[in-house]
Parts: structure tokens; C-alpha cells; sequence
């Protein structure tokens, strides 16, 4: 794999734990970090009624992070080219920055799998 596949990688996984980091600040101190939540303070004060042991938000925390996971990996299917949707996206591409040249010979979706492992 090469770095810049190992950077973009990687910072799909830092997302997919920044955000469930966040959840889990919701649920434990009742605060949000996240603007695109939007939750009103009636939502947040509901948020004391719950109470989950720590076995439970760990199960909530790998659920939000599988999630996560999925979604990158349909994305990443779409970009590929092997996803199963009804308007496929042409000529969907990732390019370097700096070369402009697109990085090919790559199924995204697989190095992401593969990627869970390390």
C-alpha cells in the first residue's frame, strides 16, 4: 500500500474515532461537540434519564464505529466502481494534490478493509 493510500486511510479512521469519541461525550457528559448534531436543550437534559453501565456504551461505541466503518467502505465502493447503486458515478476519481495525476490501480474498498486489520 502506498503512503498516500496509508494517509487517506488513516485519517478515515481518525474521523470514524473523532466522531465516536463524540458520541460517547454525548452520552456520558451530556455534552456535544458536534455542530451538526444540533440537539436542543430538551434533548440534552433527556440525555440524564439514560443510563448505560460500561460494558453497554462499549457496545455503543463499536456500533458507532462499525457504522462509521460502513459507510466509508460504501463511499469508497462507489469511487471504485463495484458498488451496487443505480446511478453509478463516472469517471469518480482520487487524485494527488500536487501531481494531479489520479491514484489508480487501487480498490479503495479493499485497502480500507484491509486497513481494519493493522
Amino acid at each position: 500500500m502506498s503512503k498516500e493510500s496509508q494517509a487517506l486511510l488513516s485519517a478515515f479512521h481518525s474521523i470514524i474515532e473523532h466522531n465516536s469519541n463524540n458520541l460517547y461525550e454525548l452520552l456520558v457528559n451530556h455534552k456535544s461537540r458536534n455542530p451538526l448534531l444540533n440537539l436542543t436543550e430538551a434533548e440534552i437534559e433527556e440525555l440524564n434519564t439514560i443510563s448505560l453501565n460500561s460494558q453497554q456504551m462499549n457496545v455503543v461505541y463499536k456500533g458507532v464505529i462499525a457504522m462509521g466503518e460502513g459507510i466509508v467502505f460504501e463511499l469508497l465502493c462507489i469511487i471504485d466502481g463495484v458498488a451496487d447503486v443505480e446511478n453509478t458515478i463516472p469517471d469518480l476519481a482520487i487524485v494527488d494534490r500536487e501531481t494531479k495525476n489520479e491514484i489508480v490501480n487501487r480498490f479503495w474498498h479493499d485497502e480500507f478493509i484491509a486497513s481494519l486489520k493493522d
